[in-house]
């Protein structure tokens, strides 16, 4: 499991693309980073990522897949939202 957001190299070497950090907190204990991107399987990778700063260890908050099919379900949704909250 990663224990860091995707930098340059790695979206280069995983053929990811569409990448966005939307954030990384550091935290006393632990960092958490929240990221979404997609890649040749065509699938939309949804990852929210928490790593303790003195083990290392990984563990995912959440995590969401989604297929072209399940995205184009949910962009209406989501641009409804956006537009609700800009008013």
């Amino acid at each position: 499991m990663r224990n860091q957001p995707l930098d340059e190299v790695a979206i280069k070497r995983r053929g990811v693309e569409g990448h966005v950090l939307i954030s990384d907190n550091d935290h006393k204990i632990y960092r958490t980073f929240f990221e979404a991107y997609h890649d040749e399987n065509e699938i939309l990778n949804l990852e929210k990522i928490a790593v303790n700063k003195e083990t290392g260890e990984a563990n995912y908050e959440s995590e969401l897949y989604l297929t072209l099919s399940d995205a184009k379900l949910l962009i209406k949704t989501v641009q409804d939202f956006i537009d609700k909250c800009e008013k």
